[in-house]
């Protein structure tokens, strides 16, 4: 028999996951995939804490000495509800790589305390904390999107930097927003499947996407493209990991040497992880992708691009040689260029590379996932919203999407939902 400890232990565990699944929200509307995890409107500070803490128990992985098995199908609870299999490893990776790929998970799903450098100000206190949307590796909510503040054109670095951390370690003060600012930006979370294939990319195909239909690159000093970031402001995978732990964590490898081996671990997890799976494709889909097409929108999102037929050297220096990434045709439907899309989306916050109304192309695999909240600040409600709010170099493409006749727009929609 378990020893009476150990019982209680579980008693205890299995009342903070039942308190937080009796706290959560019923639903958004029937198949939000984006939206369906948040807590009931109108809980209390201690409801919220009680939600917090069976959320924090759902995600917990589970060890042998925690009284795991002997049998088991899954260490944590919400492994078992990954919504169609979302996050997967890419296909063909070797024994070692797959090892790479669950180490990288676990320290995703990682909480940091304080003893593990976490703070004093923070955002969250585990990456999964924010990338959990449909399931690990995803979106986030909205209310826990990046913020930006900027004076004029220029960052308040000195202040704080270029996002607002929301919490702070106890007894610690909580970041405010600079009286000096004048400007305040809302991002939306990325999803990060796919984004290690997207790195493949040759350089050569985005410009020659580029020449072709507009767009406008970033480049590192020695002339390496950058590709991601709302505007793409991030080198690379490995400087986005780096830039998550010190501006969301608080944890930089200065104050904890051996973080360096969580950031290579988490590295590894989103370099490996595959993109989503493509819904149904039927008749009414292949329509719409024909729409799509002909009012220009496949112009910025590309459809399609192949990836390094060998070994590749990220914009970080780093040199990448894994066989699975190797001469892939992927569906990203991005160019990663920036777009001016108008006046109606600059909120005068310029990221490094861009000016304040140009926006990267978002990549639209896994947009079935995402039913609202889209765009890079999530202010669109649904797919209808989204095409809306595209002006600048969108606005033609627009104005032809809102013009289709019933028929077209409804498979235009249909296709959307596919992807």
């Amino acid at each position: 028999m378990r020893p009476t400890s150990w019982a209680g232990k579980v008693a205890g565990l299995f009342s903070a996951i039942f308190a937080g699944m009796c706290l959560a929200a019923a639903f958004s509307y029937a198949g939000d995939k984006a939206g369906i995890s948040q807590p009931l409107a109108g809980f209390s500070g201690l409801q919220l804490g009680l939600y917090e803490a069976g959320l924090e128990e759902f995600e917990r992985h589970f060890r042998a000495r925690d009284g795991l098995g002997p049998q088991f199908n899954e260490n944590p609870c919400h492994s078992c509800q990954d919504e169609g299999g979302i996050s997967q490893p890419l296909a063909g990776l070797s024994t070692q790589q797959l090892g790479l790929y669950e180490a990288g998970l676990e320290e995703f799903e990682r909480r940091f305390r304080r003893q593990d450098g976490l703070g004093p100000q923070f955002n969250g206190n585990s990456c999964h904390f924010c990338h959990r949307q449909p399931s690990v590796g995803g979106s986030g909510p909205r209310y826990r999107s990046n913020f930006n503040f900027a004076h004029g054109s220029d960052l308040l670095e000195l202040e704080g930097g270029p996002l607002l951390q929301v919490k702070a370690i106890r007894g610690e003060p909580r970041e405010l927003i600079p009286a000096a600012a004048t400007n305040f930006s809302l991002r939306k979370v990325p999803p990060l499947h796919g984004l290690g294939l997207a790195e493949a990319i040759p350089d050569s195909q985005i410009e020659a996407v580029a020449t072709q239909n507009g767009g406008k690159s970033v480049l590192t000093e020695d002339g390496h493209m950058q590709r991601f970031g709302s505007q793409n402001q991030v080198v690379s995978l490995k400087q986005f990991v780096m830039g998550g732990f010190a501006r969301e964590l608080g944890i930089t490898e200065d104050e904890n040497p051996e973080i360096s081996q969580s950031i290579e671990n988490v590295l590894n997890f989103i370099r490996f992880l595959a993109p989503p799976l493509r819904g149904e494709i039927n008749e009414d889909v292949l329509r719409g992708e024909e729409v799509f097409t002909q009012i220009g929108c496949a112009d910025c999102h590309t459809p399609s691009f192949t990836t390094a037929p060998g070994p590749f050297t990220t914009a970080s220096g780093e040199v990448v040689d894994v066989t699975a990434m190797q001469n892939k045709t992927i569906m990203p439907y991005s160019d990663f260029l920036l777009h001016d899309l108008g006046l109606g989306l600059d909120d005068g916050v310029p990221l490094h590379g861009g000016s304040s109304a140009e926006y990267r192309t978002i990549p639209l695999w896994g947009l079935r996932f995402r039913k609202n909240k889209l765009m890079h600040d999530a202010r669109a409600a649904n797919f209808r919203q989204m095409l809306l709010f595209h002006g600048g170099e969108a606005a033609v493409a627009r104005d032809e999407a809102m013009s289709l006749p019933r028929e077209d727009s409804q498979a235009l929609e249909k296709f959307l939902k596919s992807l």
